[in-house]
């Protein structure tokens, strides 16, 4: 029975996320988010965000997924303080990159994550449960100053289209715009 209802409620997330990935794909929001301006580089700090989100995207692509839920719950728990600044560095970063549109490409950067996760998830079926098993083991392991080892995982870089400013080079600002 439980693991009828499992498969059922996988089967529900797939089914939404693949539709949401097939309706969202040729909006412009996701294209932007997908395709930043060249001159638009991530500070260190800016990076590190980027990867908290991703990380956080994984972990609960895989706790819906593999029903992991109680270990998201525990890891959310465990990290919220860390996390709630890493957002507050992503949002700043998409507000310096996109301006008044900021939010809108925040959204679908975050909507390119989870459909992106979860693709990744029907791709891999039991092995992407087991890594994200492992994740939820290593996160019970560390305390909060060692949150870093977690998002510094290369399994989890290369997710994003942003370059990593250049020693000396100054994040740029978008131009303003009037309206």
């Amino acid at each position: 029975m439980g693991l009828r209802r499992s498969t059922g409620v996988r089967a529900g997330l797939v089914v939404a996320l693949t539709l949401a990935a097939a309706l969202l794909g040729s909006s412009p929001a996701l294209a932007a988010t997908a395709n930043p301006k060249p001159s638009r580089c991530a500070t260190p700090a800016e990076l590190n965000a980027i990867a908290s989100r991703i990380l956080e995207t994984e972990l609960l692509v895989g706790a819906l997924s593999c029903a992991q839920t109680t270990q998201y719950n525990a890891f959310m728990e465990k990290f919220r303080k860390t996390q709630n600044e890493q957002a507050r560095t992503l949002q700043a970063m998409f507000k310096r990159m996109y301006g008044k549109a900021s939010q809108r490409e925040l959204d679908a950067f975050i909507t390119r994550l989870g459909n992106a996760s979860a693709l990744r998830s029907l791709e891999l079926q039991l092995t992407y449960c087991q890594g994200t098993y492992d994740l939820f083991e290593e996160a019970a392991s560390l305390s909060e100053t060692d949150y870093h080892r977690l998002t510094a995982k290369p399994s989890l870089a290369g997710r994003h289209p942003y370059p990593a400013c250049a020693a000396g080079q100054d994040a740029v600002k978008p131009a303003k715009t009037k309206g």
